[in-house]
């Protein structure tokens, strides 16, 4: 809203009789408060309110005249009256404790007071907490412990409070209490997607370390390495590279002393491989961020990064069936190995797949001479000198696991297949199945855009929903199923497919450049409106959806909507031809599965599949008719403009959809609409379909119908190929 001039207001005032301006002087009030001169919005309502005392709005815009001119006492005053005559105003509770908290000098009895009367409507409002902060300020170290331990017994995932905690550990020189609080912390996993917990508890090792004896503590060694892990993957997926690279050097320095520590505990060994392969895993990112950067030239880039993907790929993951894991008593502890576990399988399936994507032409025959050149402590020099680019960190390469290790003289580096990095994609997704991103990332390793079938299984974490729904017309949020979270996610898939394809295209420039960059380093691969739905929806089916629930149940509906092809849904013909195959796939796998869950699944994907080819055909014919497509302002999923399809295409997909409208129904037995569906399309399969239809109807004669119907010129090679392969014998 455009502010209101002064001049206007003045001219309006001006035709206002006198004698009403005191009884019209809330309204006068507004119209100066909005254009800015607070002295005279402040003179007509002191007057209106001389007449009007017990008006609690009269005096909710004093307390706000007041507040924009800086007078903050006297707004608190005018707050507090106005919430005296209608205490239904909650929201003015939170503002006075907001003023209260903004003064210099406060009385802390009145404060504790009126915080006491919001925290009954706002019991976790930031604004209760600061001034709660203002109040302890001057209190000793128990009493601020306590008030801290207190606001966490309340709020415990609120990242600020742990961080204030462990500041006021540290300035009171209780460095156990704040690492011992920090571990705690970092084992319920509330905060393993936090950079900024990460970038403050770093430190908490650090002083630890020079205060406490714990060269030979495992526990120490294994908490601080995942820490600085953790944090050098966010710092690469969000900071700038010098920040990545202090990082990377911490956790460089403390491997090479954690390889010191003379232990042989099955837990430190397993934790101690999988922070060896993680750091290789991170030396490729760095290196591939530089490059994208223009910090380095991708041929060098490349060159490097392979030999330290596929050093990395060397390191197994955790085993969860080994003795040690298996016999844990602590859930909590057994929680933080999974966490470990999980994201190796995703440093495997990374390092893979980039791997793959960067060992292709002239590149992939540098990969033995550089890992020969990489077995001399020259070439893991000008390594180290192209990761750790300042001086300090140059001089001490006496210490570094990077100078120091000999995996690049005893590793065998073998090119995994995609089947075998493939194995891991299951801890991916369960390590990041609230991420989008991610999963298509992973997906586009194994789709092109010139498939039309697409493979998608679902997640494990979605199989407490209905596998379908029979209210399909409607787009409800309890009407969800794993149906839609299939068609979805094919949908995403296809669009990021296309970009990514125009990527490699633009990409083949520079054959040292990989066809796509991790994970953590490339832009989104999906639009932000896919990002919020997959989000809310992940928050809905895991029960964590504890705030903003109606914007989260209309992200859903909006959803369901175009994935159920309700209104104008913006999806494109080849989009729900696909998303329609790969459900025909579906039912054939399924066909000869007897199980009660197989028929259900039949059943749910032959039902949605024909529901896409009857929005496929009724498409496609007005195309034919060239009449527009009703498309939304913004669609979901923009795959490109289907309207320029030829004549020709849009046969052929009118075609298919006609082909497999029939196979539906006769699968339900409506053999007559099959009948009539498959005499349209002159194909050799609908031809044979035909047949199996008229043959299973009562009303002809078997032989007849063969005869009649395979005997047609452009039959006889298929109808010879199905006699050689014994099939009339059979039928």
């Amino acid at each position: 809203m455009s502010r209101r001039n002064r001049k206007d207001v003045d001219r309006y005032v001006s035709h206002i009789p006198e004698k009403e301006k005191t009884s019209r002087g809330y309204q006068i009030s507004v119209l100066y408060n909005e254009a800015g001169d607070y002295e005279t919005a402040k003179r007509y309502l002191a007057s209106y309110i001389s007449t009007r005392e017990n008006v609690p709005q009269a005096h909710k815009l004093m307390g706000q005249i007041l507040e924009s001119s800086k007078n903050k006492e006297d707004a608190i005053e005018s707050y507090k009256r106005s919430f005296q005559l209608d205490s239904k105003q909650k929201d003015l509770l939170l503002k006075i404790c907001e003023l209260y908290g903004s003064l210099k000098n406060i009385d802390p009895e009145r404060a504790k007071y009126w915080v006491e009367q919001a925290e009954r409507f706002h019991p976790n409002s930031s604004v209760l907490f600061r001034l709660k902060e203002r109040v302890m300020s001057g209190a000793n170290f128990e009493d601020l412990e306590d008030f801290y331990a207190k606001q966490l017994a309340k709020n415990y995932t609120e990242v600020n409070l742990h961080t204030k905690l462990i500041d006021l550990y540290l300035s009171e020189d209780k460095v156990g209490n704040a690492y011992r609080h920090t571990v705690d912390v970092e084992k319920t996993l509330a905060f393993v997607d936090n950079i900024v917990w990460y970038e403050n508890i770093s430190r908490v090792f650090q002083t630890y370390q020079k205060k406490e004896r714990c060269q030979a503590d495992t526990s120490f060694h294994m908490h601080r390495l995942i820490v600085l892990c953790n944090l050098v993957y966010l710092q690469i997926k969000e900071r700038e590279i010098v920040t990545c690279a202090q990082s990377l050097y911490m956790l460089d320095q403390s491997l090479q002393e954690a390889m010191m520590v003379k232990s042989q505990k099955p837990e430190w060994m397993s934790v101690l491989c999988e922070v060896q392969g993680m750091y290789y895993f991170l030396c490729g990112l760095l290196l591939l961020k530089r490059a994208n950067k223009g910090q380095l030239v991708w041929k060098d880039a490349s060159s490097f990064s392979v030999v330290c993907f596929l050093l990395s790929y060397n390191f197994p993951v955790i085993n969860r069936t080994s003795a040690w894991y298996v016999q844990s008593k602590s859930v909590q502890l057994q929680k933080f190995y999974d966490r470990v576990y999980l994201f190796g399988c995703y440093r495997l399936s990374q390092a893979g797949y980039i791997a793959s994507s960067l060992l292709h032409g002239e590149a992939s025959t540098q990969l033995n001479t550089q890992r020969q050149q990489l077995r001399t402590p020259q070439a893991r020099d000008k390594l180290y000198d192209v990761m750790f680019t300042m001086r300090e960190m140059r001089e001490k390469k006496d210490r570094s696991y990077l100078i120091q290790s000999d995996h690049f003289c005893t590793a065998q580096v073998v090119v995994p297949s995609k089947k075998l990095v493939s194995e891991n994609d299951k801890g991916v997704e369960e390590l990041f199945a609230d991420d989008l991103d991610q999963l298509v990332w992973m997906a586009l390793q194994k789709y092109s855009v010139k498939d039309q079938v697409l493979t998608y299984n679902g997640l494990a974490v979605f199989n407490k929903l209905p596998f379908s729904t029979d209210d399909i017309d409607s787009a409800s949020l309890e009407s969800l199923c794993q149906l839609d979270i299939q068609a979805f996610f094919l949908a995403a898939l296809r669009c990021a497919s296309i970009d990514y394809e125009e990527q490699r295209r633009i990409n083949r420039r520079d054959q040292f450049r990989p066809y796509i960059l991790p994970a953590c380093l490339c832009s989104s691969l999906c639009t932000s409106q896919q990002v919020d739905w997959w989000t809310a929806m992940y928050k809905f089916c895991t029960g964590k959806a504890k705030e903003n629930f109606p914007k989260l149940r209309a992200t859903i509906q909006r959803g369901l909507e175009v994935i159920r092809l309700k209104g104008p849904h913006g999806m494109s013909v080849v989009s729900i031809t696909n998303i329609a195959k790969s459900f025909d796939q579906k039912v054939k796998e399924l066909e000869t599965d007897r199980s009660v869950e197989g028929q259900e699944r039949l059943t749910g994907y032959n039902g949605r599949a024909a529901l896409y080819w009857k929005e496929v055909l009724g498409m496609v014919e007005r195309l034919q008719g060239k009449l527009a497509q009703r498309r939304p302002k913004e669609r979901m999923f923009d795959d490109g403009d289907s309207g320029q399809l030829d004549f020709n295409q849009i046969q052929d997909i009118k075609d298919q959809a006609q082909f497999s409208l029939a196979i539906v129904a006769m699968r339900r037995g409506s053999l007559e609409e099959a009948k009539e569906k498959l005499e349209s399309i002159r194909t050799p399969w609908a031809s044979y379909y035909l047949a199996k239809v008229l043959n299973l109807s009562e009303h002809h004669g078997l032989h007849t119908i063969w005869l009649r119907y395979w005997l047609r010129r452009d039959l006889i090679e298929l109808f010879v190929s199905k006699i050689q392969c014994g099939i009339l014998l059979e039928s």
